[in-house]
């Protein structure tokens, strides 16, 4: 097995309530270190650009809003740094294969955010369907949904990103 060192990680976008909640954690058990998070101050977006010149950060978690991934996982790999990248990670195919492209250009790696392929229920889910267990599927309908606050606005309402069907209807139209 080969020993890796712990990544030192950069967040842009300080407002993310699932990095808070799951991902610090994970990256901290995993002997990682969060060393910068990085906000927009109003229109500006020098923070994030600074957060990507800092030699500190070997790697950067990008959950900005679903129509800038591709902007600025190119602007990570641009600096050196590899990218985890909130699903999606970009609005096309021709896009992702462009930012893949570039990551190995480059000698980095960068990876969709995206935790349904590795979850245990999807796991289950495709062991019976791969066993045989419940026969040949001829037929399918899936719901994937959690309450939301939208007083405050949300992300999934903005077409920009694709809205609410890039957001969480990936779970039910790209299961594995």
């Amino acid at each position: 097995m080969t020993e890796h060192r712990p990544l030192r990680w950069g967040v842009l976008g300080g407002s993310s309530r699932i990095f808070a909640t799951s991902l610090r954690p994970a990256f901290e058990a995993c002997g990682h270190q969060v060393v910068a998070v990085a906000s927009r101050e109003g229109d500006s977006l020098q923070p994030y650009h600074e957060l990507l010149t800092r030699p500190d950060v070997d790697a950067v978690y990008n959950p900005l809003p679903n129509h800038l991934h591709a902007e600025w996982s190119h602007h990570a790999l641009d600096a050196g740094k590899h990218v985890l990248c909130e699903k999606p990670l970009t609005l096309a195919p021709a896009d992702s294969a462009a930012l893949f492209d570039h990551a190995e250009a480059a000698g980095l790696v960068v990876m969709e955010a995206y935790m349904w392929p590795h979850h245990p229920r999807a796991q289950r889910l495709l062991d019976l369907v791969l066993g045989g267990e419940v026969g040949e599927p001829q037929w399918g309908a899936a719901r994937f949904s959690w309450p939301m606050d939208l007083a405050g606005g949300d992300h999934r309402l903005d077409h920009r990103g694709a809205g609410a069907l890039f957001d969480v209807g990936i779970y039910c139209i790209a299961p594995f």
